[in-house]
């Protein structure tokens, strides 16, 4: 049988390598060495993979002493070639270029020189075999990825589907049996025939102008159609694929969003709830940015302030108050915005209309959703009339308090004064003109006399007190 060529040999190894599935390295280079030895002769070929799981020395006859030689100096081979010498072992190596998989080392044990033939053997051998460990790679990479690709198409809750040119579905994923499909079901059908009938137009208008020009819509809202003949809210994400220049499938992913629409429309009920309750409160509601100026007031604040509700935002409180009490509203601020206080106080103000008016206000922070303050919240309401009705209670209960005291006492004073007054003018009666002690005793009637006036205006003190407080 004739020799094959060293080209030859190379070409079928090559068409052998390629056309099968991707061996494990050990038996690509066990292939190698086979291939090899009608162009090597024994104990001349030593090949060495390194990369971790591919770590391994395969050789041809080679004796123990030469491989443990190529095993310590394959750090200095090189994509050129070298030459190595270790105890008296020559060798001619030559390694894959760099950025591969895997360093791949191939060496011939040389007696002499070798010989160009062998030389450039050895080089394309390395350069196979690093195509084909390449190779492995990619199509372990691919395994992989299409492994993964399952996984997610499979475990995930969007539907994945193709369609080609006239609309009819090539694929759906597994994920249509939470719809009461099967893959089946579906599966060379037209895929409007699962939207509702009102959006069944616009989808085969969209699946047309898609095919037609190319490019499919960023989003594609519509009522799907389960098999029980309900039907959820859909969004549909599309690309296109191309052959040869030209449209030829659609492949897309369909999510059911019909929680996420409850949700949303339940938002836009309690939204809307709180703005009524906003607008219509009877107290004046604010919210100020961390610099205290004002980004949101309800209607009874806009009042408060005098402006349109849509006219307030950006103006603090320097633009509606006198500078001491505008002051005094922004150290509370202070207190809110940066030490995170709530603070609850009487405000005495002097309103848009130049009435001066007592406002009880609590200010408490508003924070994100990593706790920090942005901002504040204040609910002010007007209890001018409230504490003017407290102090004339607090005048009241002084009053009868004051009567209870003073009362008794007058009374009990002005029988004490009575008795007094009594003997007292009896003793003076009796003296006679001129007699000694008369003129003393008219001076004891005259100051009895001023201590029941005295005592009187102690028993009209209450009254009094009850008018003081009416006209505060």
């Amino acid at each position: 049988m004739k020799k094959p060529s060293f080209a030859d040999a190379l070409l079928a190894f090559s068409r052998a390598a390629l056309r099968t599935p991707c061996p494990a390295p050990a038996c690509l280079a066990g292939d190698l060495l086979k291939a090899a030895r009608g162009l090597f002769g024994p104990g001349r070929l030593i090949i060495r993979i390194d990369g971790g799981a591919c770590a391994g020395l395969y050789s041809q006859g080679m004796a123990a002493g030469c491989r443990r030689a190529f095993q310590a100096y394959r750090g200095r081979v090189t994509a050129a070639g070298s030459e190595i010498v270790s105890e008296g072992v020559s060798f001619f190596a030559v390694a894959s270029p760099p950025g591969g998989p895997s360093l791949i080392n191939m060496a011939l044990c040389c007696g002499g020189r070798v010989t160009a033939p062998e030389k450039e053997a050895l080089r394309a051998f390395t350069g196979l075999l690093a195509l084909a460990d390449a190779r492995c790679a990619v199509e372990e990479e691919l395994r992989q990825s299409e492994e993964t690709y399952r996984t997610l198409v499979n475990t995930g809750r969007d539907i994945i589907y193709s369609i080609d040119p006239l609309g009819r579905v090539t694929y759906i994923s597994p994920q249509v049996r939470r719809y009461g499909y099967s893959q089946g079901d579906i599966i060379g059908r037209h895929i409007s025939m699962f939207s509702h009938p009102e959006d069944r137009q616009d989808t085969v208008k969209a699946l047309a102008n898609a095919f037609r020009t190319g490019r499919t819509l960023p989003l594609i809202p519509y009522r799907a159609r389960r098999k029980d003949g309900t039907y959820f809210s859909a969004e549909q994400k599309s690309g296109i694929v191309f052959k040869g220049g030209k449209p030829v499938s659609i492949t897309g992913v369909i999510r059911d969003v019909s929680d996420r629409r409850e949700l949303e429309r339940e938002l836009r009920g309690s939204a809307e709830t709180l703005r009524k309750i906003f607008d219509n409160a009877p107290d004046a509601i604010f919210i100020k940015d961390p610099g205290g100026r004002y980004t949101r007031v309800n209607r009874a604040c806009a009042e408060v302030l005098g402006l349109p509700a849509d006219k307030v935002a950006g103006l603090d409180d320097f633009d509606f108050f006198k500078k001491a009490e505008a002051e005094d509203g922004r150290r509370q601020d202070e207190r809110v915005l940066k030490a995170g206080e709530t603070v609850v106080s009487d405000n005495a103000r002097t309103a848009a209309d130049g009435e001066r008016r007592v406002y009880n206000v609590v200010k408490v922070p508003l924070r994100d959703v990593y706790g920090d303050i942005t901002g504040l919240l204040g609910i002010a309401r007007d209890v001018t009339r409230v504490r003017a009705m407290e102090a004339e209670l607090v005048q009241k209960k002084a009053g009868e308090l004051v009567s209870k005291l003073t009362g008794g006492m007058a009374h009990d004073f002005n029988n004490v004064l009575a008795a007094i007054d009594g003997y007292a003018t009896l003793v003076y009666e009796g003296l006679k003109a001129g007699a000694a002690g008369k003129e003393e005793m008219r001076s004891i009637i005259s100051s009895v006399k001023r201590a029941a006036a005295i005592s009187d205006k102690l028993h009209d003190l209450p009254a009094g007190l009850k008018k003081r407080g009416r006209k505060n």
